[in-house]
């Protein structure tokens, strides 16, 4: 009895292992997508890419994000280029160093193929909104103020882009709550 291991040639995802007979069976499991490596190996130290040749997976050094929006695309950056990666099922190879997360609408199931490793990853979605408005301090105190101390407050913490584009955000944050609350 021989063992195989089939994988993915292009991008070098293991597929699964296999037992036949003899070596014409051995080789009918190969074709111009799939390719076999002759034995078993353990898929999270080792990719194959022949049927002789295992080369060990590289660890990705990532930062990933703990949440993504809820219908916001989102991009994840700091990958090498030549990263595969399966997304909720899906194929992909990153673009240029990043992963562009389009309108997510379930939480995502990120995996690693061939080269590079990292655990499986499952990113809930957040709500933006809820969330963003919850954790800036500046709408919590824009809840409880009177038009007196958010003048006061306005002319003692704008002072420079930065300090004018956090009020921008809480704005956006308000206007959409608002609006939230009309429909």
């Amino acid at each position: 009895m021989k063992t195989g291991t089939k994988f993915k040639k292009f991008f070098y995802e293991t597929l699964e292992e296999f037992q036949c007979e003899d070596d014409v069976s051995f080789d009918s499991y190969e074709n111009d997508r799939i390719g076999v490596y002759a034995g078993s190996f353990d898929h999270d130290l080792f990719y194959a890419i022949d049927r002789e040749t295992l080369l060990p997976r590289e660890a990705l050094t990532v930062i990933f994000p703990t949440s993504v929006p809820y219908r916001e695309t989102t991009v994840i950056s700091g990958f090498p280029l030549d990263c595969f990666y399966r997304l909720n099922g899906k194929i992909g190879l990153t673009d240029e160093g990043s992963i562009t997360i389009v309108d997510p609408l379930e939480p995502l199931t990120l995996v690693f193929v061939g080269k590079y490793k990292h655990a499986t990853l499952i990113i809930p979605l957040s709500n933006s909104l809820k969330d963003g408005r919850d954790a800036d301090n500046k709408w919590q105190a824009l809840m409880n103020a009177t038009p007196s101390q958010i003048d006061n407050w306005m002319n003692s913490n704008i002072t420079d882009l930065a300090s004018a584009r956090s009020l921008l955000r809480t704005l956006v944050y308000a206007v959409r709550y608002l609006s939230d609350k009309v429909k």
